[in-house]
C-alpha cells in the first residue's frame, strides 16, 4: 500500500540496510576515530610550560575557573587583602562531598554510544570537607583565610585576630546562639565586621534578621563559587564605603562645630551645650559660671596690619583660652573679637580666678608673626547660676553681656563679675556706676 506522502521505509532485515542504520553505523565509527585520534595527539603533543588550571568542583558540584577570580584578577591581586574567617560549625558545610569525576551530572542525551568507545570509570578522588573546598577557593581569589570548625576553636581565633569579614555555617541558626553572641562582641561603631550566613533553607532567616550585625547576608545551600565571592565583595566594599561616610561625617560635623579660624567652638554648637549644662546645673543645684571676653581695640590691629596678622592673633589668644580652663570647660568664639567660655561646677569666685588667669597669660604675651608684633588686652564680663532665680540660659549670657558692657565702660582690660546695679542696655549716652569690690580687685 502507499500512503500520499510516499513509500514506507525498509524495515530492517527486509532487503538492504536502511539510511537510519546507515547513519548511526557512520556515527559510531566516526566516533571510534574521533577517540583514537586524540589520544595519538595527546600522546605526542609537547605539553605546555605554563598548563593552564582545570576547572575543580565547589561543594555543590558545580565547576569554577581557579586561574582567574570573578572580577578578572589573578590570585592574590585583590585592592586589599582581606582576612576572612571561615567559621564551620554545621553539619552541612562539613560533610562529605565527592571529587570532581563524581561531582559531574550523568548524560542525559539519547543518542546511543557503543560500549567499546565508552572511557571506564574513573574512580572518585578522595573526599573533602566542604571548609575545605572554601578555604581553597577563597584563597584562590586573593584572600587570607582562617578556618575552625567548632565554637570553641572561633572564640579562641578571635582572641587573636579581627577578620576583615566571617563567613559562618552555624551550629544552631538562633539569634541567640553562642556563634552570634561571639561575632556581635566584635562589632565596633567604628569597625565593624561584616558576616555571610550559610543556611539550609529560607525559614532559618527568621531567625538571622536578628541578629544585631550591621551587615549580614546570606546563601542558601548549595550555592555556587562565583555567588559566594560576590556576596563577600559586596559586603566588604559595603564595609568600606561605610567607614569612608563615616569619616566624611566627622569632617563635615567638625566644620559645623568648629570656628575655621580658632578652632573652638562655634556660637550654634555652644549654644547646644549651653542648655545642656543649664539644665544640669537646674537639676542638681550646681554652680554653672559664663565667661564673656571681649579683645580690647582688635579693630586697630586689622586697620594698621594685615588681616592676615589679625586672624594670628586671634588663633593665638584661643590656644591660650584653650590652656586657661578644664578638658570639661567650652570655649567658642563669638564674632569676629569676642569669646565665651562656660564653666560647670564652677562658683563666682572661680570663676573670677579664671577669668584673671586668662588676663594674666594674654599681658605676658608679646603677638609676634615675624613682619608685625603687639600687644593685648582683654575685658572680661562673668556671671554664675547657681540652679535657682533664672528661667534660661539665654538669661545667664544676657547677664554676662551686661558685665562685659560695664568692664569696657570702666575703660577696659578688666573683669566684672554681675552684680545686679550694671548698665541697662539703654540708647544714647550713659555714665559709669561707681566702682564696685570686683572691678577693684580685678585692676589689681
Amino acid at each position: 500500500m502507499k500512503e500520499q506522502g510516499g513509500e514506507h521505509p525498509k524495515r530492517p532485515g527486509a532487503g538492504g540496510p536502511s539510511a537510519y542504520e546507515i547513519t548511526q553505523v557512520n556515527s559510531a565509527e566516526a566516533a571510534k576515530n574521533a577517540a583514537f585520534q586524540a589520544t595519538q595527539q595527546s600522546a605526542v603533543a609537547p605539553k605546555p610550560k605554563n598548563p593552564k588550571k582545570e576547572t575543580e568542583p565547589l561543594v555543590d558540584g558545580t565547576p569554577f575557573e581557579t586561574s582567574m577570580n570573578p572580577y578578572g584578577l589573578p590570585p592574590g591581586s585583590a585592592r586589599n587583602i582581606h582576612h576572612i574567617l571561615l567559621m564551620g560549625h554545621g553539619t552541612a558545610l562539613r560533610s562529605k562531598v565527592r571529587g570532581a569525576t563524581g561531582a559531574h551530572s550523568p548524560r542525559t542525551s539519547t543518542t546511543e554510544i557503543p560500549q567499546e568507545i565508552i572511557p571506564q570509570e574513573i574512580p572518585p578522588e578522595p573526599p573533602m570537607t566542604r571548609v575545605a573546598d572554601l578555604a581553597r577557593m577563597l584563597r584562590d581569589s586573593g584572600y587570607q583565610v582562617t578556618t575552625s570548625t567548632s565554637p570553641l576553636d572561633s572564640q579562641r581565633l578571635l582572641e587573636k585576630i579581627r577578620p576583615s569579614a566571617i563567613v559562618l555555617d552555624p551550629l544552631i541558626p538562633t539569634a541567640e546562639g553562642v556563634e552570634f553572641e561571639m561575632i556581635a562582641e566584635l562589632q565596633k561603631q567604628g569597625d565593624p565586621v561584616p558576616l555571610l550566613l550559610l543556611v539550609g533553607n529560607l525559614r532559618e532567616l527568621q531567625e538571622i534578621r536578628r541578629i544585631p550585625i550591621l551587615f549580614k547576608d546570606f546563601l542558601v545551600h548549595p550555592f555556587r563559587a562565583a555567588e559566594l565571592l560576590q556576596r563577600i565583595e559586596l559586603l566588604l566594599v559595603s564595609k568600606e564605603r561605610y567607614l569612608e561616610l563615616q569619616t566624611r561625617t566627622r569632617t563635615l560635623e567638625g566644620q559645623v562645630i568648629r570656628d575655621f579660624k580658632t578652632g573652638l567652638y562655634t556660637e550654634r554648637h555652644f549654644r547646644h551645650l549651653l542648655r545642656q549644662e543649664f539644665q544640669r546645673a537646674e537639676r542638681h543645684h550646681l554652680p554653672l559660671s559664663f565667661l564673656l571676653m571681649d579683645v580690647d581695640n582688635f579693630k586697630q590691629i586689622n586697620d594698621h596690619y594685615e588681616y592676615s596678622f589679625g586672624d594670628f592673633v586671634l588663633k593665638q589668644f584661643a590656644h591660650i583660652l584653650q590652656n586657661s580652663i578644664r578638658d570639661i570647660d567650652h570655649a567658642a568664639r563669638f564674632g569676629g573679637d569676642e569669646f565665651m567660655a562656660l564653666l560647670p561646677n564652677t562658683t563666682p569666685a572661680e570663676a573670677v580666678q579664671v577669668a584673671a588667669r586668662i588676663r594674666q597669660q594674654l599681658h605676658k604675651r608679646e603677638f609676634d608673626n615675624g613682619t608685625y608684633q603687639t600687644r593685648l588686652t582683654i575685658s572680661i564680663g562673668a556671671d554664675t547660676y547657681d540652679g535657682r532665680g533664672l528661667s534660661s540660659p539665654e538669661d545667664l549670657r544676657r547677664r554676662a553681656n551686661l558685665a562685659l558692657k560695664e568692664a569696657k565702660a570702666r575703660g577696659k582690660n578688666r573683669i566684672w563679675l554681675y552684680s545686679g546695679v550694671e548698665i541697662k542696655q539703654t540708647p544714647g549716652p550713659h555714665k559709669a556706676s561707681p566702682p564696685s569690690a570686683p572691678e577693684q580687685e580685678s585692676q589689681q
